[in-house]
């Protein structure tokens, strides 16, 4: 065996790797897989944001928090308003054991699964019509800035509702974590170029110090604790009932106004389109029907049946990597 390839094959004995996932043409990542504080929202920059992410749900008991490895422990963010930390009545916070999460990535969808929770994040490899004969909505979707992610809770054996987050810590420096409502889509985001957004009536957008904290606020529909504005970390959290499986789907966007070139001024494509991050997270999602076809098109076309379990999963790295 190739030295290259006993390299491949020792990421691949691991669910922890980062792994870019590009829309086409935004010079954008939602770039995620490695343990810790090692992803992010990437937006014209050439290295992860290594930011904090807590993606999970309640246990079955309704009394602990389970979130995939993705955040790192941080000092405790009240010290830097001269408070000191409050003992929490919340959930306590735990990870999912390693051996509890199997990893599967192919060309089009990475995904991690548990017993009862799974999340994905969908990669499309469209064909692009000529953007200067046509402007249809295939062209569109393809060139959406936005990546499509899934989350599905199988709460069957559940007595009680449970709750999925999908929480965020972004660092950018110059601007502050914010919940927005647009119409259709509520979200959380830093700045007007970047953020996550779900569908209006089925996500609930909270901000705070801890997640755990916005949890609490949410089962305890303490709105007024969840939009303080002051705390660094936004989640967007939604309901599932007992005894029924329930598939959610929220959308990492950007948005990128004016020009994206220095020489030559040029703007991205998408403007065409597109006036603002949400009105790309509002087109998303409505079109996840369409992105996910297109992700499970890719998987056929570009599944390399005929290659090696290593080149097979390089393939799969390029095509989420490199548009």
């Amino acid at each position: 065996m190739s030295l290259l390839n006993i390299e491949v094959f020792r990421f691949m004995q691991t669910p922890f790797y980062n792994t870019q996932h590009a829309p086409v043409g935004a010079f954008a990542s939602f770039t995620l897989g490695a343990k810790g504080a090692k992803g992010g929202l990437d937006l014209e920059r050439a290295a992860p944001a290594c930011e904090n992410f807590w993606i999970g749900c309640e246990d079955r008991t309704g009394t602990t928090l389970q979130v995939l490895p993705f955040c790192e422990a941080s000092p405790e963010p009240e010290k830097a308003f001269g408070k000191e930390p409050e003992t929490p009545s919340r959930l306590p916070l735990h990870f999912f054991e390693p051996n509890e999460i199997q990893r599967n990535l192919t060309p089009g969808c990475d995904a991690w699964n548990t017993e009862d929770f799974h999340f994905s994040i969908y990669t499309q490899a469209p064909r692009l019509p000529n953007p200067d004969l046509e402007d249809s909505a295939e062209l569109r979707e393809g060139l959406v800035p936005a990546v499509l992610c899934e989350i599905r809770l199988d709460n069957r054996h559940g007595h009680t509702k449970r709750r999925v987050v999908f929480a965020w810590q972004g660092n950018h420096p110059q601007t502050i974590m914010r919940c927005m409502d647009a119409g259709s889509v509520v979200g959380i985001a830093q700045g007007m170029d970047r953020g996550f957004f779900g569908a209006t009536g089925t996500w609930v957008a909270g901000q705070g110090m801890h997640v755990e904290e916005i949890l609490e606020a949410v089962r305890q529909m303490d709105l007024q604790t969840l939009r303080h504005s002051i705390g660094s970390v936004g989640a967007l959290i939604a309901e599932v009932p007992a005894g029924g499986v329930s598939v959610f789907h929220l959308v990492a966007a950007f948005f990128r106004n004016g020009p994206a070139t220095t020489d030559k001024r040029f703007r991205y494509w998408y403007l065409h389109w597109w006036d603002s991050i949400e009105d790309v997270a509002a087109f998303a999602l409505s079109s996840s029907d369409a992105l996910i076809k297109a992700a499970h098109t890719a998987n056929k076309l570009l599944g390399g049946q005929n290659l090696s379990l290593p080149r097979r999963w390089m393939l799969a790295q390029a095509v989420h990597s490199y548009y």
